[in-house]
């Protein structure tokens, strides 16, 4: 059963800027806002690593809809843009 609570919570809303999405694509723009997000909730809690930080796959996919495959060519398109950097590190990788 679907809690409408949840359904209509503002927190649940992603906002996207229609240039932004005809340049960088539909999918890429959503990957780029979670990630936007995310990154500024490590840097206001001092958690960032040198810079950097690490979100799980399973989590994004949770937030956004976005599969690992579709993830993987938002993370392609948005390097190639030069929007984004990616480091892989640690055993498992991250």
């Amino acid at each position: 059963m679907i809690n409408i609570l949840n359904v209509v919570n503002g927190n649940n809303y992603i906002s996207l800027g229609r240039e932004m999405m005809r340049v960088i694509g539909i999918h890429e723009s959503i990957f780029l806002y979670e990630i936007i997000d995310k990154y500024q909730f490590f840097l206001s809690q001092g958690s960032l690593e040198d810079g950097w930080f690490y979100l799980k796959i399973e989590t994004i996919e949770e937030r956004t809809c976005l599969t690992r495959k579709q993830q993987d060519s938002c993370i392609e398109n948005l390097i190639r843009h030069g929007l984004i950097e990616k480091k892989v590190m640690g055993c498992p990788p991250k």
